[in-house]
């Protein structure tokens, strides 16, 4: 039996943006009705909120109707700026959609072999965008 797995901006503390600068502060709680108690607001952690921009480079990425962007085309712009990644561990995705992962979860990946993703440095972070090229079927 495989199993899947489903990573999403709630899954990490911090926000953590690639594509997008967030403009002033960043509010890191949670707007919760008073009605959850506080230990249930705990586990769920900081909420990234305020306004946000999208970087120049990545500017034409967004549809001019709708705001919306596909994160897997700013690959072919690449990542050269050195960003905040706030996600504990070796992978995660960004609240701006984009797969990463640290150098050593890469070095793992080369090691054994894996096949079916590309990867672009981020900065000088040592973190990398991971972009999967060849899906599986089932």
């Amino acid at each position: 039996m495989s199993k899947y797995y489903y990573l999403s901006e709630g899954d990490h503390l911090w926000p953590s943006w690639v594509l997008f600068t967030p403009l002033g502060k960043i509010t890191s709680k949670r707007r919760v009705p008073g009605a959850i108690s506080p230990t249930v607001n705990r586990l769920l952690g900081p909420r990234s909120a305020g306004p946000i921009r999208i970087k120049p480079p990545y500017a034409k990425l967004l549809c001019p109707r709708c705001g919306r962007y596909e994160a897997s085309e700013a690959y072919d712009i690449g990542f050269d700026e050195d960003v905040s990644i706030g996600i504990q561990g070796d992978f995660g995705h960004t609240t701006d959609r984009v797969l990463v992962i640290t150098s050593a979860f890469l070095a793992a990946l080369k090691m054994i072999g894996v096949r079916g993703y590309e990867s672009q440095p981020i900065g000088k972070t040592g973190w990398h965008a991971l972009r999967i090229s060849l899906a599986g079927q089932c």
